[in-house]
């Protein structure tokens, strides 16, 4: 920031310096047409111009504060102390004239000067920006997988639903459920937790939610057909939230609890918090796709699902 100030005063003296040069450039032409008129009119011997003598003999003593000798004319009628002054001032005009255009081309060079600091600045901050952001997201380094089964009947039969072969839905959903943990919980680095009918996976790193998740889905396609052969319909849904360590548990289920009751489906449900931090996996086992724009508590969220890569 400092070096554009500085480019903007040297943009500000650029300019005074370009408008005394024009100043100067004018008084001096202004000269010039004085005098070139009241030597013309002197050889003509007409004396209408008679006032300007003052600034005659002001132009002659300069000339003669410069040149010790008198200069004489080819022509004695001419006066070439005057001649001499009106050179000068149209070498000076010449002079003010190439320094108020180099003013200008400076001017014009600060400028795109100033532009390309500016745009270095903006490029910095960017970065910094982009570093910033980069460390935030990095540092959600923690995870938590919700899991919530529903089972249903697969067939619609009297005898199934109300005869002796009913079968206890909540039962087979106990089963589910403890077979589900007893794999899971064979994985390291998690923690288990229950949230009323939800089971909550957690972890502090990163980087194992591609294998827990590949684990989770596994297990949860093989449990579907064991349900199926019974003749019950299970149904996962799935949600996933990354968040920083310290953070309550509660709070981050708070969160997620929402995309479990969206119920969209078996495929994982992600926040744009937890795309942003998965994209930073290196070679990420799922695609993020975007699910939809759905109201989470009053407030339209873009939804995103973790679909396994073919």
């Amino acid at each position: 920031m400092d070096i554009i100030k500085n480019l903007k005063r040297l943009k500000i003296l650029c300019k005074i310096g370009a408008n005394i040069m024009m100043l100067i450039q004018i008084i001096l032409v202004i000269l010039i047409l004085l005098l070139s008129t009241y030597a013309f009119l002197q050889l003509l011997h007409n004396n209408s111009l008679d006032f300007l003598k003052p600034l005659v003999l002001f132009a002659k003593s300069v000339v003669q504060f410069f040149f010790k000798d008198t200069i004489k004319a080819a022509q004695p009628e001419i006066d070439g102390e005057l001649v001499v002054f009106i050179v000068l001032d149209i070498i000076l005009a010449f002079i003010a004239a190439q320094l108020k255009a180099a003013f200008k081309v400076y001017d014009e060079q600060l400028d795109k000067k100033i532009v390309e600091e500016k745009a270095k600045v903006e490029d910095q901050f960017n970065k910094e920006l982009s570093n910033e952001l980069h460390r935030s997201i990095i540092s959600c380094s923690n995870y938590m997988l919700g899991v919530l089964f529903k089972t249903s009947p697969l067939v619609a039969d009297s005898l199934q639903i109300f005869g002796e072969d009913k079968i206890d839905l909540e039962k087979v959903e106990a089963e589910v459920n403890a077979k589900f943990v007893a794999v899971v919980q064979k994985i390291s680095g998690i923690k288990l937790m229950r949230e009323g009918k939800a089971l909550l996976i957690l972890s502090s790193k990163f980087d194992t939610i591609d294998p827990v998740l590949s684990t989770v889905q596994e297990t949860i396609s093989r449990l579907k057909k064991e349900c199926k052969a019974q003749k019950v319909i299970l149904k996962a849904r799935l949600a996933v939230e990354t968040y920083k360590p310290l953070t309550s548990n509660k709070k981050v289920f708070a969160s997620i609890k929402p995309l479990l009751d969206l119920n969209l489906g078996s495929d994982a449900l992600c926040y744009g918090n937890f795309k942003n931090r998965y994209e930073l996996v290196k070679e990420p086992k799922f695609n993020v796709n975007v699910k939809g724009r759905y109201d989470i508590e009053n407030v339209e969220e873009t939804i995103y699902s973790l679909v396994k890569k073919s």
